[in-house]
């Protein structure tokens, strides 16, 4: 007659405590998850805290942009710099650029996908090539990133993504 009782109570703790990390009814908002993304417990929990975080998308990005400023975590900067990147925000370019010479691999993949992704091209970028040839392929691709900028094309863009995500909306 112990074991049933005692197997409730182990059965009644987990799900109390399971639910302090998991709400069935209702999403975190960003401000908590960039808060916990940041001061989370383990890694494990800032970087789900990160990944939740990315899918509000466009309402989380300056949320984003702080985490990946503040976060020592690479597992929660790679995670930012994949939502910001899924949200072709490029005011966040420079600091991609700057995340391919980074000592991270995990730091500098995805901020490969990420400027691949936003300058829309595909270029050579090997992570392992000696420190010098890195920094002058780095520069390389900022240059294109520069003209294709300062060209008048992203500001087109931009205007097509949003007409997009209104169509998408009605």
């Amino acid at each position: 007659l112990m074991w049933p009782a005692l197997a409730a109570t182990v059965l009644l703790v987990a799900v109390v405590y399971g639910c302090r990390y998991i709400d069935w009814n209702t999403k975190r908002p960003p401000d908590v998850l960039a808060d916990v993304a940041l001061t989370g417990d383990s890694p494990e929990e800032r970087e789900l805290a990160a990944a939740e975080l990315t899918e509000y998308g466009e309402q989380a990005k300056q949320y984003m942009r702080d985490v990946l400023a503040q976060s020592n975590d690479e597992n929660v900067k790679a995670t930012c710099i994949h939502g910001l990147g899924n949200i072709y925000d490029y005011e966040s370019i420079d600091i991609m650029l700057e995340g391919l010479d980074s000592d991270s691999p995990v730091i500098q993949g995805r901020c490969l996908v990420a400027v691949r992704k936003l300058i829309g091209r595909s270029f050579h970028f090997d992570p392992n090539m000696s420190e010098q040839e890195r920094k002058k392929r780095i520069a390389q691709i900022r240059k294109e990133w520069e003209q294709i900028r300062d060209s008048g094309l992203i500001e087109d863009f931009k205007a097509r993504m949003l007409r997009r995500e209104q169509n998408d909306e009605s």
